[in-house]
């Protein structure tokens, strides 16, 4: 799989993967002060993990990562995933010793799983190339799948970006205060 576009996609991938991760973990800082300030606004009586509960409503659930699953996967793909748990599967790696690489291998096999439920292609390709495995791409499902994920990731981060957690805590101290009277009044 020495394909230009292939390893420029998988750049892609990795790049707009390591985004989501970013901005999934900030977002969930700039949460609970988004809910600190509904509370305090709403009234004394309305707790902060009430607020968050209700802020979770209009972010839509709040994980960003899932992908709907695939019931046709192509051949192809099938073919890496197979490989990968000959290698990770629990029933393979019981008899390695070191507890540090048995562990590796069940995150990854765990990894693997979600990402083939999930239509991840890049997940897939990330622990396959962790494994060395050699990656074959006859059908170009993998290309595809590769530029399904970047759209996803980029859907998930325009996602995460367009929330008021995520536009109150970018936001400077006056502004801060129009994102939430906003959010109070289209919720409240």
């Amino acid at each position: 799989m020495k394909n230009n576009k292939i390893n420029i996609l998988i750049a892609k991938a990795r790049y707009l993967s390591l985004e989501l991760e970013e901005c999934v973990h900030i977002n969930e800082d700039y949460k609970l002060g988004f809910a600190r300030e509904i509370g305090k606004i709403r009234s004394k009586s309305t707790s902060v993990s009430q607020s968050i509960k209700e802020m979770n409503k209009d972010i839509e659930g709040g994980d960003f990562s899932d992908v709907s699953p695939k019931k046709n996967i192509d051949p192809c793909i099938k073919k890496l995933y197979k490989k990968i748990m000959t290698k990770v599967h629990p029933d393979k790696v019981a008899s390695i010793r070191d507890d540090d690489r048995r562990d590796a291998y069940s995150n990854m096999c765990s990894r693997a799983n979600s990402a083939i439920n999930n239509f991840d292609i890049y997940i897939l390709i990330d622990i396959a190339d962790k494994l060395d495995i050699k990656i074959d791409d006859p059908s170009g499902a993998l290309r595809m799948g590769l530029e399904e994920c970047c759209v996803k990731y980029k859907d998930d981060i325009r996602m995460i970006k367009s929330t008021y957690v995520w536009l109150w805590g970018m936001s400077e101290d006056e502004l801060k205060y129009k994102v939430i009277n906003e959010y109070m009044q289209k919720n409240f």
